[in-house]
């Protein structure tokens, strides 16, 4: 028999990078299995339906268990106490019916720098499939960093008794997850948005005048703690009216979450906000995309720039993908890993506390003068990219294969690492 997935954990494929995590991940999945049933369970299943059209996945809702402001707000009390159990939200007998589940979401195993805020409730699933007797895979992911030290002896513990894989899609996870000394099986892989990757997708548009796109997001500024949202808007509106004036570029704002009930969320309001901040001489130079594309239909207008800086890190992947020179605009640990994997180097990585109009203009510059010799490396490593994504769906199959075989209604797990070197890659 085929097997049975299930994709499980982001909120909604209304934020482009998780739409592209679903679309990688089914046509990675498969392509290693062809007959393969893929299921993604759904927060907003009406609205990813949607947004997922074409993609071969299974939809099924996530519901709600009754009481549930009352389990919130129990849920809440728990972690103000800093205690491991939280109430269940959501019925998951959705899961009862797969062979394997992926946890989805790149940075689901993260805290907050304070340590007491993570997500409770996904470990309390994880374990609740462990028991089950079927393997869990933490796909794609950036991990830690866990700072306190019952947090991440928690994660740990977590890791070794209810993860059967984690597949890292950069370096510094790689690292971290050595530093953690977990015996879980680790590996290496490219993220699987970059199983979205195709030689039409590539920017073949000559340099005329300078065209920048730039991502910028509200989650960016609150996850970095700066004081003020309006503070640091109105600080990269001066940036932004710097890059024009001083390279002469045409300035595109490029939302990548498109977001209508959060506003913490929404890119598009949050550029819309921007783009008003802006002198007037630089509005007559700028376009703002308002248009709800989805991560494909947003690949097609990226690839019109010569540079991009982007904040959400799937804006840089699908840039990336498209062959342009991009700027990791890093709010935290993710976004480093991920340039360093890509460019073999750190150098096109900023941090969003240094997006200054001295720091920003230099390397825009740089990278705007480097810009034909930048590309050419990018469209001889895509190939690479597209092929190590594959690598996560191979080390799946192992688990797979060391869990009883494919399509066995109860597997048996396995104690202590599988060796699954021969599939593994390496990063540069």
């Amino acid at each position: 028999m085929s097997p049975r997935f299930l994709l499980y954990g982001i909120g909604g494929t209304y934020n482009y990078g998780c739409e592209a995590i679903v679309r990688g991940t089914e046509r990675l999945l498969h392509e290693v299995w062809p007959d393969a049933v893929v299921r993604y369970a759904s927060s907003r299943p009406n609205d990813d339906a949607r947004r997922l059209q074409g993609c071969n996945v299974d939809i099924i809702p996530r519901l709600p268990l009754p009481g549930l402001f009352i389990r919130k707000v129990v849920r809440r009390l728990a972690a103000h106490a800093d205690l491991e159990w939280v109430p269940p939200l959501e019925d998951t007998r959705f899961a009862e019916d797969c062979d394997i589940v992926l946890l989805i979401g790149g940075d689901l195993y993260t805290a907050t720098t304070d340590g007491r805020q993570y997500n409770r409730s996904l470990l309390r699933f994880g374990e609740f499939v462990h028991a089950s007797g079927r393997p869990v895979v933490l796909w794609g992911a950036s991990v830690g960093p866990f700072e306190r030290l019952c947090v991440r002896e928690r994660f740990r513990n977590h890791f070794e008794t209810n993860i059967s894989l984690v597949t890292c899609r950069e370096p510094d996870t790689v690292r971290y997850m050595r530093e953690l000394n977990c015996k879980v099986n680790s590996v290496p892989c490219a993220d699987p948005a970059f199983a979205l990757v195709s030689e039409q997708s590539a920017s073949t548009s000559p340099i005329r005048k300078a065209r920048i796109g730039i991502n910028l997001s509200p989650l960016s500024v609150l996850q970095r703690g700066q004081s003020s949202l309006r503070a640091s808007l109105l600080q990269q509106a001066r940036v932004i009216n710097h890059l024009s004036a001083t390279l002469d570029a045409d300035i595109v704002l490029i939302p990548h979450v498109m977001c209508d009930f959060r506003a913490g969320d929404d890119d598009l309001r949050y550029l819309e906000s921007l783009y008003a901040a802006l002198s007037v001489s630089t509005r007559k130079h700028t376009d703002l995309l308002t248009d709800d594309a989805g991560f494909l239909g947003r690949r097609e207008q990226l690839r019109h720039c010569d540079l991009v800086i982007a904040a959400r890190m799937h804006c840089a992947i699908n840039a990336v993908s498209a062959g342009v020179p991009t700027v990791f605009l890093a709010y935290s640990r993710k976004a480093e890993g991920m340039a360093e994997y890509i460019y073999g180097t750190r150098s096109y990585l900023l941090d969003l506390s240094a997006f200054t109009e001295k720091s920003a203009t230099h390397l825009a510059g740089q990278m705007l003068a480097g810009h034909s010799s930048i590309r050419r490396q990018l469209l001889l490593r895509l190939p690479k990219l597209r092929a190590e994504a594959r690598s996560g769906a191979m080390a799946v199959k192992k688990v797979l294969g060391k869990t009883g075989g494919i399509g066995e209604d109860v597997f048996t797990l396995q104690n202590g690492p599988i060796d699954i070197a021969s599939e593994s890659i390496s990063f540069p």
